[in-house]
């Protein structure tokens, strides 16, 4: 996969691929009638995320309740 570029709001991303300037993957709520769901059979996809924080912020409950919930997004099924 080759970047273009990048884009940083979803809003700016959502735009330019109603305008046929790319493609990207978008949650279900931004779905307009300019844009169509690919649907493709018997692919497994794995993305990458990474979470960052201030390490003297490990404790807050906030940051805390943010990873539970990514672990348990994670391990759904």
């Amino acid at each position: 996969l080759i970047l273009g570029f990048e884009m940083s709001t979803i809003d700016a991303i959502k735009s330019l691929v109603e305008y046929g300037l790319g493609w990207s993957y978008l949650p279900d709520s931004l779905l307009s009638e300019k844009l169509k769901i690919l649907k493709i059979k018997d692919l497994e996809l794995t993305i990458s995320f990474h979470a960052f924080y201030l390490k003297k912020r490990i404790s807050d409950r906030l940051i805390n309740d943010l990873l539970s919930n990514f672990k348990k997004w994670q391990n759904r099924d």
